[in-house]
């Protein structure tokens, strides 16, 4: 792959699943991953996977106001953003009716708020503002993927 056509990919919860896939995909199609993940002992797993090319990155997606900051840093010390892919969020066990408050909330903060990755003015995401000042980057978000796949499905 020519250096030109190697891509940066920022891809959330790299630990396991969609994610996990995901990132190992593009390392093997010789692409940059800024893979974000919630505890040190991930983060040094994901690394090394590829040392020269998968970058860990802790990293809270409920934690909004420090999403503009991260993506700054991440572009600085990496380079700029071309594919984003917006996967970060867990599953809950248990009934509705028998599930706490508190862990309805912690969900949905994860997997619906954490998805936007911070919007600011002009109501862009931080990372995609980026990109799309530069004119490049899809942006990959799970559930529309997923939406899309069930859509299709249910077409045919």
């Amino acid at each position: 792959m020519s250096k030109g056509s190697v891509k940066t990919f920022f891809i959330t919860g790299v630990t396991s699943g969609l994610g996990r896939a995901f990132a190992e995909g593009a390392l093997a199609a010789g692409h940059r991953v800024i893979g974000t993940v919630r505890r040190q002992e991930d983060a040094d797993v994901f690394s090394a996977v590829s040392p020269d090319s998968a970058f860990p990155l802790l990293l809270d997606v409920t934690n909004y106001e420090s999403m503009p900051a991260i993506v700054g840093q991440v572009e600085e010390r990496i380079g700029p953003i071309d594919v984003l892919v917006n996967n970060a969020g867990y599953g809950h066990e248990g009934a509705l009716e028998e599930s706490s408050m508190g862990d309805l909330q912690r969900q949905f903060a994860a997997n619906v708020f954490g998805l936007r990755i911070s919007r600011k003015e002009g109501q862009r995401f931080t990372a995609c503002r980026s990109m799309v000042s530069r004119h490049v980057g899809p942006k990959l978000m799970t559930q529309d993927v997923l939406n899309f796949l069930s859509e299709t499905n249910i077409r045919q």
